[in-house]
């Protein structure tokens, strides 16, 4: 089952950006490309303030095959399951930032896992919803069944790519991006 880890809010043209797990949630906006501003920051067990709560905890931050985990295990360190690791410094509880503008340019909203991720940067999303939007047979092929969505789309790709991780992906048409909203609200 797919969980959304992350709450969104709109008042007055911002947006409230919840960050827990394995969640990241990106904006994007543009006229001839979209540019794309991370809004989260990953919570991984070699940034610092993430380091020193496991490390105070009793657990530590270990690589393996080059990745830092709590451990030596976890590649993470807030998420709702991986209970073997709450006493080590694993916790639920969400990152808060502050409320973020929204702009007449932003056209989505994305949310996904860092599964999503391991094979595709945020530019590399941010490049494939541009390609959708600006090409209508891509366009079609995203739309053309219920089943399939910009989502799908990405997940679909970072599969292509390699990736081997469990993934999500939330996308959201921000009212700038009416022709491609119009297009999902078909589907």
């Amino acid at each position: 089952s797919l969980l959304k880890l992350y709450r969104q809010t709109e008042r007055d043209g911002s947006v409230s950006v919840w960050n827990r797990e394995k969640y990241r949630l990106a904006s994007s906006n543009g006229f001839t490309h979209f540019a794309v501003k991370e809004l989260t920051s990953d919570h991984h067990p070699d940034r610092e303030d993430e380091k020193t709560r496991v490390e105070a905890a009793g657990g530590q931050v270990l690589n393996w095959g080059g990745v830092p985990r709590v451990n030596g295990q976890l590649a993470i360190t807030r998420a709702i399951g991986d209970v073997f690791f709450k006493s080590y410094g694993v916790i639920s509880v969400p990152e808060v930032t502050d409320w973020q503008p929204l702009t007449a340019n932003d056209s989505y909203l994305v949310a996904a896992s860092d599964g999503v991720f391991e094979k595709l940067s945020v530019q590399d999303v941010c490049d494939l919803l541009w390609e959708v939007h600006r090409f209508s047979d891509m366009r079609s092929e995203c739309t053309s069944s219920s089943s399939y969505s910009l989502a799908d789309f990405i997940i679909n790709t970072a599969l292509k790519k390699g990736s081997m991780d469990n993934m999500a992906a939330v996308v959201v048409p921000l009212e700038s991006a009416k022709s491609s909203a119009n297009s999902l609200r078909r589907s």
